[in-house]
């Protein structure tokens, strides 16, 4: 079965068996297989995933996030942000 005609049977599923597909492809993937990240960087990552289980309150939601970066760009900028930028 070529690329294309498997891309063209996938895309004939309901979209949550397709969902499920998908994952499954992804899952399959090596983890190791992501772009590098230098050590300096996987040692913040560390840390900041250290901090978060140690006390996850300390979090705030993805909307929340997206709302401080929003003003934090809008006084940057002045101006509106786009549409894109916004949760």
């Amino acid at each position: 079965m070529t690329n294309k005609t498997l891309l063209s049977e996938a895309m004939k599923m309901p979209p949550a068996k397709r969902k499920a597909f998908a994952n499954r492809l992804l899952d399959s993937l090596d983890e190791d297989s992501g772009p590098e990240i230098s050590p300096k960087l996987k040692s913040e990552v560390d840390r900041r995933l250290a901090t978060i289980k140690k006390d996850p309150a300390r979090g705030i939601p993805w909307n929340e996030a997206m709302k401080k970066l929003d003003a934090e760009l809008k006084a940057i900028k002045g101006g509106d942000v786009p549409d894109s930028c916004s949760a």
